[in-house]
């Protein structure tokens, strides 16, 4: 990813068109489309909360470690080592109450 130095009045004019320029491609790729049928997929309230707020990842290390907990994830899954999470919000209000 190409970091701009904010100092220059030249680069700032650049993150803008930068940013407007990904919201282009985001508007032409239907990304809130893509995000309301994975949203629609999610079995949990957390799961459709946390598919809700997904955004684009611009930082590879970011992206790398994404990418491992959904291999984990599935892994898990496909090994049926997990329960189904649908009662996890609840365990995360609870105890975000008694803290």
């Amino acid at each position: 990813m190409y970091r701009y130095n904010t100092d220059n009045s030249r680069n700032k004019e650049d993150i803008r068109k930068y940013k407007e320029m990904n919201q282009k491609v985001l508007t032409v790729l239907e990304y809130n489309k893509i995000i309301d049928m994975l949203v629609a997929k999610a079995t949990s309230p957390l799961g459709r909360e946390k598919a809700g707020k997904l955004k684009p990842m611009d930082d590879i290390k970011e992206i790398r470690a994404a990418q491992a907990e959904t291999r984990d994830a599935l892994s898990r899954l496909f090994r049926r080592t997990i329960s189904p999470l649908q009662p996890i919000r609840t365990c995360i209000d609870h105890f975000v109450l008694f803290r």
